[in-house]
């Protein structure tokens, strides 16, 4: 490729980041408004808020808030994977324009109390979404589990499973791998085939479990280990980056930028 001469003006088209967080309350006023101007036009919107959003009707009163803060976004909000969920629902979903459904195991992570156990139990409305058209967005982790051998290092490696059944169940259903981590993660959605895509969060790449264990000298040996219970944030969860055994892996991920904000109190703890 020839170098592009000194002065030439390039001009990007705008971005989507397909993974955000945009809370309640005061902080989602100032970072919805913060969000104009930053080269990004379309988002998607995690429904992991206190109460998550469970239902069409509340998914879509939080989308009427977030385009009154900032008309020139265009938000793709999700349903939370729960038991009010139905079919009927899914329906009501596409036809309110709403683009997926989160699942979060159990938790796992930021507000995902009311997150699921089984995902059986849930094929009737894969079903409806897979017919429906609607993304099925999956947290990739198990949770820590010391009689199943599950920590924080390999939570997302014992997951795999769960994506590839889901896949053989629905072939047609469009999942989305969220935030994935380790070249396992990687290689399996690739040969999954193109209803099966992953996103990539690069801050999780940058600070990893192996960074925080050996810098954070005072932390608790049981938070190391990610022992049942245990508090560990999320940045830290991540068992290693995407090149395993100084094997690269080529992939053309989607940005998930997991904007995540907190308030000081929290992030302190």
């Amino acid at each position: 490729m020839a170098p592009v001469p000194t002065g030439t003006k390039i001009t990007l088209p705008a971005a989507a980041d397909m993974h955000i967080h945009l809370r309640q309350g005061p902080m989602c006023d100032a970072v919805t408004k913060a969000l104009v101007g930053t080269g990004v036009d379309t988002v998607y919107v995690m429904p992991n808020l206190v109460p998550p959003l469970t239902t069409v009707d509340m998914a879509v009163a939080y989308r009427d808030q977030l385009r009154a803060l900032a008309p020139s976004i265009n938000f793709l909000v999700t349903l939370y994977l729960s038991p009010e969920l139905t079919p009927d629902e899914i329906r009501k979903a596409k036809k309110h324009g709403i683009a997926g459904v989160k699942s979060y195991p159990r938790g796992v992570t930021t507000n995902s109390d009311s997150g699921i156990e089984d995902y059986d139990v849930y094929y009737p409305v894969f079903k409806a979404m897979e017919e429906e058209g609607l993304v099925l967005n999956l947290h990739g982790e198990c949770p820590s589990n010391a009689e199943a051998n599950i920590t924080i290092l390999n939570a997302e490696a014992k997951f795999l499973s769960h994506l590839e059944k889901l896949h053989r169940a629905f072939p047609k259903l469009r999942i989305v791998l969220e935030h994935a981590t380790t070249k396992a993660a990687v290689d399996l959605v690739q040969r999954l085939g193109n209803t099966v895509a992953c996103t990539i969060t690069v801050h999780h790449l940058f600070l990893t479990v192996e960074d925080w264990a050996v810098t954070l000298t005072k932390v608790d040996v049981a938070a190391a280990k990610g022992d049942a219970g245990t508090k560990v944030p999320a940045v830290f969860a991540v068992p290693r980056m995407l090149k395993d055994n100084g094997e690269n892996v080529e992939v053309v991920p989607f940005l998930a930028g997991e904007t995540i904000p907190w308030t000081l109190q929290v992030a302190d703890k």
